[in-house]
């Protein structure tokens, strides 16, 4: 920060750090901390490539994504997901235990 001539009190850094660190709280910003950060989602994440990227989550293709589709979707991708990150993620964005595209 100070190279891009950056400067900020104490506070401002606090607060900066309370926003990007978001995902695990340990006052470190990680890769993908970072990376949410510095992407504008607007340029970056047009309707077309979210719809591509919920179809990819939608396993069972039947319009919305489901515990099932995530476990399935996650493995898929090499990551498997706890019951407890499962829930979370339901809770927070399902309708129902659905997500549908304009949740997504």
């Amino acid at each position: 920060m100070t190279k891009g001539n950056f400067h900020a009190t104490q506070q401002e850094l606090r607060e900066i750090m309370n926003q990007l660190d978001y995902r695990d709280d340990n006052h470190k910003i990680n890769y993908s901390e970072f990376l949410a950060a510095t992407i504008n989602v607007h340029n970056y994440l047009t309707h077309d490539k979210l719809k591509n990227i919920f179809l990819s989550f939608d396993m069972d293709d039947n319009g919305y994504i489901g515990e099932n589709d995530l476990k399935l979707a996650f493995s898929k991708y090499g990551r498997e997901i706890t019951q407890e990150e499962l829930k979370e993620i339901m809770d927070k964005h399902s309708k129902n235990g659905k997500i549908y595209l304009e949740e997504f």
